[in-house]
């Protein structure tokens, strides 16, 4: 094979390759953004992080007012007298 040939081809094969890797590195640019959301994720984020953790905090408050009322319950249900004296039996 001559030195013109082997010349030519690579110089085509690299002709070829610079759109498919312009294509692929705008590709992932788009992908990162996307995947990042944006220029203005960090601060949407933060709102988002924000109204997380007050959605949790209002949960463990209503878990814990759950608990005492349920603590309540079984609190009258000890205390009650037992069933046959209530009946008369």
């Amino acid at each position: 094979m001559d030195w013109e040939a082997l010349l030519g081809m690579v110089l085509g094969g690299i002709m070829l390759m610079i759109p498919i890797i312009v294509i692929l590195t705008r590709h992932q640019q788009r992908m990162t953004i996307l995947l990042n959301g944006g220029a203005n994720a960090p601060a949407d984020r933060l709102q988002t992080d924000s109204r997380i953790l007050d959605e949790l905090a209002h949960l463990r408050r209503r878990m814990d007012d759950l608990t005492l009322a349920l603590e309540q319950v079984k609190d009258d249900r000890t205390s009650a007298p037992p069933l046959e004296s209530r009946f008369g039996a």
